[in-house]
């Protein structure tokens, strides 16, 4: 069964809503991790402990990483969102099939139904 315009429109609501969460995280988690940067710089002439270094590098590096999933999340809505103006949101792009209203509601920007994406999990 095909998702009822009513459907698709909550959907699109539900994934700009995400989209624009997603888009301020990121641009918080830039915002860190480029002051992160700059203190590090700005104090470099005051002597710190080589834990102190290490953690700052470690802090760093995890909010590249968050930023990174982020990013990933980002373009994952978007193709979700180009889904729908395209009339393919909640089919597999993998195998063409339906993806349940169930794993919509908990992911609704993903491209795979759960067939499929436990296949590619493998």
């Amino acid at each position: 069964m095909k998702l009822t315009k009513a459907e698709l429109k909550e959907y699109k609501n539900i994934l700009l809503n995400l989209r624009a969460r997603v888009s301020g995280d990121v641009s918080s988690l830039k915002d860190a991790a480029l002051s992160d940067q700059g203190m590090g710089a700005a104090n470099s002439a005051i002597p710190s402990h080589i834990a102190d270094a290490g953690s700052d590098a470690f802090d760093q590096d995890n909010t590249l990483r968050l930023m990174d999933n982020e990013f990933v999340a980002l373009n994952l809505i978007n193709e979700a969102i180009d889904r729908v103006n395209g009339g393919t949101f909640g089919f597999c792009t993998n195998c063409d099939g339906k993806i349940s209203k169930m794993r919509l509601q908990v992911l609704p920007y993903t491209p795979y139904c759960i067939k499929c994406a436990n296949e590619l999990e493998e």
